[in-house]
């Protein structure tokens, strides 16, 4: 964490600097000062594959060709893998609540994101991030085969044979049918704290069992999101947990309960967490096709709470893998220069305006607090570069969909471009010709988030407005925000897809609506998306959309730091990935990873 007092001084030259920008004669406001940054690229000291050369020659010990045609190491298997775990959330219904390590990699969903194009492939997709979201075209059968959309309405999966539910008295490893999809929709339909729950009234999804492997989903309307939500986030899971009245939140109820890679072994509260090797596991290496999944014996977690120990642990090679801060990075390239690391992306953090208090309802006010801030000094001189802020509502590996800062329309490019004096003009044509006053409320543990508000009251203190930093605990941060009796608020919000952010807005009854946006229009603009099954007429009306979120500046966008993945040279086919599935959160891509054995023990582990 960057101390206080580099902060302040940033806030002196900041003052300083437009104090002589106020002096200087007039320049051409038309060009813009606050284009994004290129992103700064990490790679790992030693690359992890190498491309084939020719294939009929004789390959060295230890090497094989992959499914892409590259010469790389051959997969070992046994060893086990060392992850860093929090505070348990064992309850796997709790979609999106975070911290079910388990979930990750004993439960699985409908379809999985091509792993084959990511980092450990062919490079054509970007896993290095927290979202939601891939195209249908990068994804990959998971416990479906294959889907179809029939119309607007209905879809149909075609379950995979051969999937077996895990060993365990329970289950005695079944397999996995038609009825046990329908099972999980209904019945995480009917849990309040499930994505998927339906309230009285409401419209939901109505599964059917066509036969033993295929399943119907019938909506009662449209929605742009709906298919994605459910190929990619219904965990499936068994009727058995219920029928026998476990404790869903028991980790004894996931002892060889799942149909994933691994399975719940042991568990010491607030120590560790093994999961052990599931051996009739249905999923095989996609770039070995012979190999059967997973390689590793077992994966450790070791449950530790705070950063400082989990990268003491990584220098001492007693964890695998570890995520490090932005401001981290650079003592533990120094101090470790044998480990590997990888950049991921910036979490979408900003200032969200509630639109229900008078001043914030007008769009002017919004676009001028927008236009104070100059995000490229910032990023400069605070992250040395590596940072970004032009990453909602698209990320830019969205290519179909994200829109280069350069080619915004002008109009749109002006409300994010720097600029004080413009700034207080459009504060004086929303009827504040002296300013205003407001109140951003941020949690009190946020400490690198009120570092940045305070260098914001300096650049807003330039256009008059006087901004109040208000701290609150967790509980009572959210239930401001759930209530609206907030001005403004500000945090790190995750990194969105391209309809994250829209499908937020367009529900002004959506618990994440916190700017209590309740716009007519841009909702009907949003749910036109999902009546049409072109996709690249969908990629059109979302960027639309988008652009009118970016106009309506409904949320300040701010600078934002990355953070990296250190692993261990011995931790092997894992390249930086984050998601493979919605569902198999940050440990998922782990099912892929190998130890190099010999090459752990020869470092001395």
């Amino acid at each position: 964490m960057r101390k206080r007092t580099v902060w302040l001084v940033l806030s002196c030259f900041i003052a300083l600097a437009l104090v002589l920008a106020s002096c200087s004669s007039d320049t051409d406001t038309d060009t813009p000062t606050d284009t994004p940054t290129d992103t700064p690229t990490d790679t790992p000291t030693d690359t992890p594959v190498a491309p084939a050369g020719d294939t009929g020659a004789e390959l060295a010990p230890g090497m094989v060709i992959d499914s892409l045609g590259r010469t790389v190491e051959e997969p070992q298997y046994g060893g086990e893998i060392r992850v860093q775990v929090g505070e348990m959330q064992w309850d796997i219904r709790k979609t999106g609540s975070g911290n079910r390590y388990h979930a990750d990699l004993q439960f699985e969903v409908l379809m999985f994101w091509d792993w084959t194009k990511g980092p450990s492939g062919s490079g054509e997709i970007d896993m290095k991030y927290a979202q939601w979201y891939f195209p249908i075209e990068e994804k990959v059968g998971g416990l479906a085969e294959s889907w179809e959309r029939i119309d607007l309405l209905t879809a149909v999966y075609h379950i995979r044979p051969g999937v077996m539910w895990q060993e365990g008295s329970l289950l005695n490893g079944r397999e996995l049918t038609a009825d046990d999809v329908v099972y999980s929709m209904d019945h995480q339909q009917a849990f309040p704290s499930s994505l998927f729950y339906k309230g009285e009234g409401e419209a939901g999804i109505t599964a059917t069992a066509l036969d033993r492997y295929t399943v119907e989903f019938k909506r009662t309307e449209p929605s742009p999101r709906a298919w994605e939500v459910t190929n990619q986030e219904l965990v499936i899971i068994p009727p058995e947990i219920e029928e026998a009245g476990l404790d869903w939140d028991d980790w004894h109820t996931y002892i060889e309960t799942g149909t994933g890679p691994y399975t719940v072994d042991d568990v010491v509260t607030d120590v560790s967490l093994v999961l052990t090797r599931n051996p009739n596991y249905w999923e095989f290496d996609p770039l070995q096709p012979e190999n059967r999944l997973p390689y590793p014996d077992s994966i450790k977690g070791i449950y530790i709470a705070d950063q400082v120990t989990a990268m003491a642990n990584l220098r001492a090679g007693q964890l695998d893998r570890v995520a490090v801060e932005w401001a981290d990075k650079a003592g533990i390239v120094t101090t470790n220069p044998e480990l590997l690391y990888f950049r991921g992306t910036s979490p979408d953090q900003h200032i969200r305006f509630n639109v229900t208090n008078e001043m914030f309802g007008d769009k002017r006010v919004r676009q001028a607090l927008t236009m104070a801030l100059d995000r490229e000094t910032i990023i400069r001189d605070l992250y040395d570069g590596d940072a970004e802020w032009y990453i909602a509502p698209a990320l830019p590996a969205f290519k179909d969909i994200y829109v280069p800062f350069e080619e915004l329309p002008a109009e749109i490019k002006e409300i994010y471009t720097y600029d004080p004096e413009k700034a207080k003009q459009r504060l004086a044509d929303a009827g504040y010709p002296n300013g205003l006053q407001f109140t951003t409320v941020v949690q009190s543990n946020d400490q690198d988030m009120i570092d940045l508000l305070t260098v914001a009251q300096t650049y807003y203190e330039a256009i008059d407005v006087d901004m109040t930093i208000d701290t609150h605990e967790a509980g009572e941060f959210w239930g401001m925000l759930m209530g609206g009796t907030h001005e403004a608020a500000a945090g790190v919000w995750g990194v969105t897809d391209p309809w994250t952010d829209s499908w937020i807005l367009a529900d002004p009854g959506h618990w994440w609506n916190d700017q209590h946006v309740d716009d007519a229009a841009f909702t009907a603009a949003y749910n036109e998306i999902g009546n049409t099954f072109d996709p690249d007429e969908q990629n059109r009306l979302t960027r639309e959309v988008n652009m009118t979120i970016l106009d309506e500046a409904w949320f300040n966008l701010l600078p934002s730091a990355p953070s990296y993945v250190f692993i261990q040279p011995w931790l092997k086919n894992y390249n930086g990935e984050y998601l493979v599935g919605a569902m198999q959160g940050g440990h998922g891509s782990l099912k892929y990873a190998w130890i190099d054995q010999e090459l752990k023990t020869e470092m001395g582990q």
